[in-house]
This record gives C-alpha cells, sequence and structure tokens, in this order.
C-alpha cells in the first residue's frame, strides 16, 4: 500500500451553503465528503444558531483507518466556521460500537437526538 499522504481537493459553491472534500492519493479518488447548510433546527425552536450539515462521508475500503474520513471532517469543521455556522450537525449510526459514530466522537460531536424508524413491507423486517 503507498504510504503517501493523500491531499484533500475542495469546492465550495461560492455562497458558502456547500462543501465537497475529495481525498486523493496521486490520482486517485480515495475519499469525499459533502457538507451543506441545513434549514431547519431539530427541534424547531427559533434560534439564532446556523447549522451546517456533513451529508456524506466515504473511504474506499483499502485506504480506510488512515485519517482521511477524520482529516476531511476537520476541512468540513474549519469551513463551517469560516462561514459562520454556530454548530455542525452529522447522521451516524445509532450503534455505539460503528466506526462512523466513533469516528464523530473522536471529533467531538454528541449525541442529540434520536431517529426512529419503521419498516411498511412484509420483506423488510424489524431490526
Amino acid at each position: 500500500m503507498d504510504e503517501e499522504e493523500p491531499r484533500y481537493d475542495t469546492m465550495e459553491d461560492g455562497r458558502g451553503q456547500r462543501l465537497d472534500v475529495t481525498a486523493k492519493l496521486g490520482d486517485e479518488e480515495v475519499g469525499w465528503l459533502v457538507a451543506v447548510e441545513r434549514r431547519y433546527a431539530y427541534d424547531s425552536v427559533p434560534t439564532d444558531r446556523r447549522y451546517a450539515e456533513i451529508r456524506e462521508v466515504e473511504v474506499e475500503r483499502p485506504f480506510r483507518r488512515r485519517s482521511i474520513a477524520s482529516n476531511m471532517v476537520f476541512v468540513a469543521l474549519d469551513w463551517a466556521r469560516r462561514n459562520g455556522y454556530t454548530h455542525v450537525s452529522v447522521e451516524a449510526s445509532a450503534k455505539p460500537d460503528t466506526p462512523g459514530r466513533a469516528l464523530y466522537e473522536r471529533e467531538g460531536f454528541v449525541a442529540r437526538s434520536v431517529i426512529l424508524d419503521i419498516g411498511l413491507s412484509s420483506s423488510d423486517p424489524p431490526a
């Protein structure tokens, strides 16, 4: 496995409402992140908070556990600060032992809500 350091290319929409981060090793894209402005607070209570949301984070399997996702999250948090956001949210698995959730908790994210889900077809058994 190549030990060169990945580079992180960013593209912003010009209004500070969307960020795309691409992690590359040489010419190979090995990870990506998408962050956007969040139009509402979780509890719908009026607030002076401005929310950004990390929508997607993916690192190709052979390149995981090399801090690539963590570095992309750092880039997204910096982007959010520079654009005046006061909070950043991300949806992660409710299971405490998943790598994604552990990543966000290491970066300082705290669980604030629970999403409930129900399958409506007979082929979608309860989890």
